[in-house]
């Protein structure tokens, strides 16, 4: 659709908030969906940092004036602000953007020469930043007492459906008991929701493989209370707090063109991503799941883009490592005299002691499903309509 037309002297910041306006009152889709709130955000903090370095240098270019070297020199202004690498690839990926956007509606005669093949190099996100919740953590956050019908509980609530179906949060804000289908496996009933992803466009089937997922619908009649990613990334920081999910974390990251390192509370780096990250990360640790199956739920479409969300630090991988290494298929020590002679007589008990916690974890589990189970089966069934049942 095209917005703007060709109009002498029209700047870069114009051409953004009249894109924005676009945007929120949605004469501007993205593949046929509204523009997310994040991702009007996402524009709106780009406007605002061109703005600013155009007020530092005085000048601002008639968009049809700018080339390769104003980027160049945004992103060392950049630099001088302490901006995050993230922020810098972000700046890179609107301002292609917005050139582009630029030649479709005929403001530029031409596309801007090198713009497509420009990139910076950004750092891996540390593996401390990309935070996420085990299945003990996610339970502490479901059993908490919250006020009822707070925003607390909307959005606690909200996030849970999306660590237990692991979408992004503009798929999961919205399911519902309309997008529930029925499959008989093994002459056993089985429930998937199917969904079209806003990002993508891809049609995902997504398992049911968690019972809380169809309490939770049934305590909002069917369709997840309406919040706001803004909200959500604000109460669920404040929830996880509650929930005594505090451990501090070291994040080393790149900060104006320098590595910078800072500690900060687990509780305030979880937000509505978490939630897929963690679906991904404790599907992918359980090893129930190949990874093709959980890509299939997920929607990732590439190897190397769904591995970024598996979150196993080096600590975890090299507990993983030892286990697999030191524990045998019964369950026992296979070498328990190597860790005596070595002198680390303790190893084996750690180890141990470690499989007896989630033995006792796994039944906790078990029986609080149990309890989940019991809910009146007509009253599920009443709530998942239409439902469309297939064999297999």
């Amino acid at each position: 659709m095209k917005l703007f037309y060709k109009k002498k002297g029209l700047t870069l910041s114009l051409f953004i908030e009249r894109r924005i306006t676009a945007m929120k009152e949605q004469r501007l889709l993205f593949r046929g969906y509204p523009y997310s709130e994040s991702a009007i955000a996402s524009w709106e903090k780009f406007g605002r940092l061109w703005g600013d370095y155009c007020s530092t240098v005085k000048k601002e270019k008639k968009i049809s004036a700018l080339r390769l070297e104003d980027l160049n020199n945004l992103l060392n202004y950049c630099d001088t602000r302490r901006y995050r690498d993230s922020t810098r690839s972000l700046i890179v990926a609107l301002f292609k953007a917005a050139m582009s956007a630029a030649y479709r509606d005929g403001i530029l005669e031409s596309p801007l020469r090198g713009l497509q093949d420009y990139s910076v190099t950004v750092k891996e996100i540390t593996e401390a930043k990309k935070v996420y919740l085990n299945e003990d953590e996610i339970l502490r956050i479901a059993s908490l007492e919250l006020p009822p019908g707070s925003g607390l509980v909307r959005s606690r609530d909200v996030f849970l459906v999306g660590c237990w179906t692991g979408q992004r949060f503009s798929d999961y804000c919205r399911l519902s008991s309309e997008d529930i289908l029925s499959f008989k496996v093994n002459g056993q009933l089985r429930f998937a929701f199917r969904l079209r992803q806003k990002k993508t466009g891809a049609e995902v089937y997504i398992p049911i493989l968690y019972p809380e997922v169809m309490q939770i619908l049934a305590r909002w009649n069917g369709r997840l209370p309406a919040v706001k990613a803004s909200s959500l990334n604000h109460d669920i920081k404040l929830i996880c707090r509650m929930a005594g999910i505090g451990e501090t974390v070291k994040i080393e990251e790149r900060i104006g063109g320098r590595q910078v390192t800072s500690i900060a509370p687990k509780c305030n780096l979880v937000s509505s991503h978490t939630a897929r990250r963690s679906f991904i990360t404790n599907l992918y640790l359980e090893g129930r799941l190949t990874e093709m199956q959980i890509r299939s739920i997920s929607g990732h479409r590439s190897a190397m883009a769904f591995r970024r969300y598996i979150c196993c630090s080096s600590k975890d991988n090299l507990m993983g490592i030892f286990e697999s290494w030191t524990v045998g298929r019964n369950g026992s020590v296979t070498n328990p005299n190597f860790y005596h002679k070595a002198g680390f007589s303790g190893s084996v008990k750690v180890v141990s002691e470690n499989r007896l916690a989630r033995n006792v974890k796994e039944n906790s589990n078990k029986e609080q499903k149990k309890e989940i189970s019991k809910i009146d089966a007509k009253y599920i069934k009443s709530i998942l309509t239409p439902i469309n049942k297939f064999s297999h």
